[in-house]
């Protein structure tokens, strides 16, 4: 069997600037102190429009280093498909006490 011939650094390079940029984003719309909804439609945008529970804790503890013991805090204001089922905000209030908490280091 024929082993595949390695691919091209610009190929690497650029997929590895398409992650980086997406990731780059989110962490600039956290830092930003965005509305938890606005960065949810983002998320939900760059996953192809699912984003479950499970995913939404990972992609924060990885991306952004916001520990999912915090974020799992958001789940109860959403369903399995993460649509929010209390009021905004309330989803915003729990949102910004989460930033102050990672903010502080804590």
């Amino acid at each position: 069997m024929r082993a595949l011939p390695p691919a091209p650094a610009a190929t690497i390079a650029s997929v590895g600037a398409a992650v980086l940029g997406e990731e780059s984003e989110l962490r600039v719309l956290v830092m930003r102190k965005t509305p938890f909804l606005e960065v949810l439609k983002y998320l939900k945008e760059r996953e192809g429009g699912k984003l479950g529970g499970f995913q939404f804790l990972r992609i924060f503890q990885e991306e952004v280093g916001i520990s999912f013991v915090k974020t799992r805090e958001l789940l109860g204001c959403f369903d399995p498909e993460m649509n929010p089922i209390v009021e905004p905000e309330v989803i915003n209030e729990r949102w910004n006490a989460i930033l102050e908490s990672w903010n502080a280091g804590s």
